[in-house]
């Protein structure tokens, strides 16, 4: 889930919906006048100073802290007999008012702010191993134009926002079955992958990989041994680069 401050509110993404903690009472209650919006809200980001972006299962929803006030939209199909789904997993605001969505479909799309028009690119992978793609993390690479974006089932793509198209496609070389739960790309332009079998650090250029296994004397069985489900850069002085 995501807290995120606005003004003087915390606001919480929550499988149960949009919810605010109330500080008198130490809860997390629904947020006054918000009941409804429909499914579970699997993300929050600000979009501006008056504004918020919700990433829910019934699609995006924008919410006016001031007046209170909120706007659904549902992602439209982008093929005559395709549906694309409105189950958001993650988004990502650039810096040119463009809302990049990841969600559990076929096709990886976009949000204009402005417009309040929905883009859409092919998918990054087509017919890979049968299995739907599950966008579940969009992060800015080291460039302006590139997006890392994360692929429960298929890997990790390098994404040219410029051309609507997938530049370079990584997945841990002799390793089945993993799943690609969350990414990003640190200052020396190592791509840190968190799976279900650890922590991998990608150099693409030099093609270069080193593996963190996670084993904690009370992890699950062999299998399941290791899975990180979310990674990301420190922000504090720490030594190490990351947490997860």
């Amino acid at each position: 889930s995501d807290i995120v401050k606005q003004g003087n509110e915390y606001y919480i993404s929550s499988a149960k919906g949009f919810r605010t903690l109330n500080f008198s009472k130490n809860t997390i209650v629904p947020v006054p006048g918000f009941s409804s919006i429909n499914g579970g809200t699997n993300v929050i980001i600000k979009l501006n100073d008056q504004e918020l972006l919700l990433g829910t299962t019934d699609g995006l929803y924008i919410v006016k802290s001031k007046t209170k006030q909120f706007f659904n939209y549902k992602i439209p199909s982008a093929t005559q007999n395709k549906d694309p789904g409105n189950i958001i997993m993650n988004v990502y605001a650039d810096k040119k008012d463009i809302v990049w969505i990841g969600q559990w479909g076929d096709f990886l799309s976009s949000f204009d702010t402005k417009s309040k028009t929905f883009s859409f690119y092919q998918p990054l992978l087509q017919n890979a191993l049968k299995r739907e793609n599950v966008n579940l993390s969009i992060v800015p690479a080291n460039n302006d134009s590139i997006l890392l974006v994360s692929d429960l089932y298929h890997g990790v793509f390098l994404f040219n926002s410029k051309t609507g198209k997938p530049v370079k496609h990584l997945v841990v070389p002799g390793r089945k079955a993993v799943d690609y739960n969350s990414c990003f790309v640190d200052k020396s332009n190592g791509i840190w992958l968190a799976t279900s079998n650890g922590v991998f650090v990608m150099d693409p250029l030099k093609q270069i990989i080193t593996t963190h296994q996670l084993m904690p004397p009370d992890s699950p069985p062999q299998s399941q041994r290791g899975s990180v489900f979310s990674i990301s850069e420190r922000k504090d002085n720490s030594p190490s680069p990351v947490a997860w």
